[in-house]
């Protein structure tokens, strides 16, 4: 299951499964219209058909057009009865136009410069004035932050995640639903953003190479609660650096000032003050 999944989310150690409000909405709303879509019984008959076609008692052409025909005729059956879902999805989440009078004024839209609102439980920003809703990272609280996107001038906010193990991240509400980067379609947050005129990028904030997953890079997160912390914008990996007595290291140039470390011939060097 997807870390990313908004039906479900892994938690503990045991990663066990529980359920989102989406999902309990999705599985009621199932059960109204086709309750074969969510009991065990169609999965349990297509697992057989295909021992039957291991031990060569079945031919796999004839079980896969049977299966085809069988989902085809579902999902136009869904398609034709999916105002019944309405029901349970209101009973979770209310209408969309009730989720909006009850929004917080939160931070600013990119576009129109107006205040644009948090929508309670869903995770959303709804900009009125644009009339357009941006999803956030799911399962977490937020905090804005006195900072705006060089690429689309929206209002940075700290996202810190409710699970435990995930880690407090910088995100941008327009990169998060739809990343300017043709290599990345969708979410992405700052730790993950090339732009080197964003103080929260990854460009700015490299230490080295994650030894973990061996794709992503450590960059310095200040967000941690407890420690200064370095993860991985790859993977989960992370680890923290004890708050221990020392000095900044040598840098530079005085532009350096306003980042969290410095690079001095292809090095990255994180900056600590001297704690007295």
């Amino acid at each position: 299951v997807s870390t990313q999944s908004t039906w479900v989310r892994i938690v503990g150690n045991n990663r066990k499964l529980v359920p989102t409000d989406l999902g309990v909405a999705l599985v009621y709303g199932y059960n109204e219209v086709d309750p074969e879509l969510v009991a065990p019984t169609l999965r349990s008959n297509i697992e057989k058909s295909m021992d039957l076609i291991a031990r060569g008692q079945a031919e796999y052409a004839k079980v896969l057009d049977e299966v085809l025909n069988i989902f085809k005729a579902k999902f136009t059956y869904f398609r034709e009865n999916i105002k019944l879902l309405d029901v349970h999805f209101t009973k979770f989440f209310g209408t969309f136009d009730i989720a909006v009078t009850k929004g917080v004024p939160f931070s600013k839209c990119g576009k129109c410069k107006k205040t644009m609102k948090l929508l309670p439980k869903s995770n959303k920003l709804h900009c009125e004035t644009c009339h357009y809703t941006y999803s956030l990272p799911k399962d977490g609280t937020f905090k804005t932050v006195d900072h705006f996107c060089p690429i689309d001038n929206f209002q940075v906010l700290i996202f810190e995640p409710s699970l435990p193990g995930e880690s407090t991240i910088y995100v941008c509400p327009s990169c998060f639903n739809k990343s300017p980067l043709p290599e990345i379609d969708q979410h992405l947050p700052c730790h993950k953003c090339p732009n080197k005129d964003c103080k929260f990028s990854f460009v700015n904030n490299q230490v080295t190479a994650c030894k973990k997953c061996l794709k992503g890079i450590m960059v310095v997160n200040v967000l941690e609660k407890s420690e200064l912390t370095l993860m991985c914008n790859a993977c989960p990996y992370k680890f923290g650096i004890p708050d221990i007595p020392c000095t900044c290291l040598l840098y530079t140039s005085d532009a350096a000032d306003d980042l969290l470390c410095v690079d001095l011939g292809g090095r990255r060097i994180i900056k600590k003050k001297k704690i007295l």
